[in-house]
């Protein structure tokens, strides 16, 4: 059985609170890791899926004939002024 923590020399005691914090942060830098890599998995999924599809909108809106937007503007502004409230 180990000796209890009161029993043990200064240098065994500070030497178990050295590998005690190292325990700790090795362990909290496996973690994230394992965090980061869930991050950038959804970071892929929306460059590969979600950026392409913002893309092919835009390129849609800008294709759209400005004409038919300038009629919708005018119908809905007095005399193709914006109306004040």
């Amino acid at each position: 059985m180990p000796p209890s923590f009161k029993n043990m020399t200064i240098k065994a005691k500070v030497i178990a609170s050295f590998a005690a914090v190292l325990a700790v942060t090795m362990a909290l830098g496996l973690f994230a890791i394992l965090r980061l890599a869930d991050v950038n998995d959804q970071a892929a999924d929306i460059r590969n899926n979600w950026l392409p599809s913002t893309r092919t909108l835009g390129e849609l809106v800008e294709r759209t004939p400005r004409k038919s937007l300038r009629r919708r503007v005018k119908v809905a502004t007095k005399r193709g002024r914006p109306t004040r409230r």
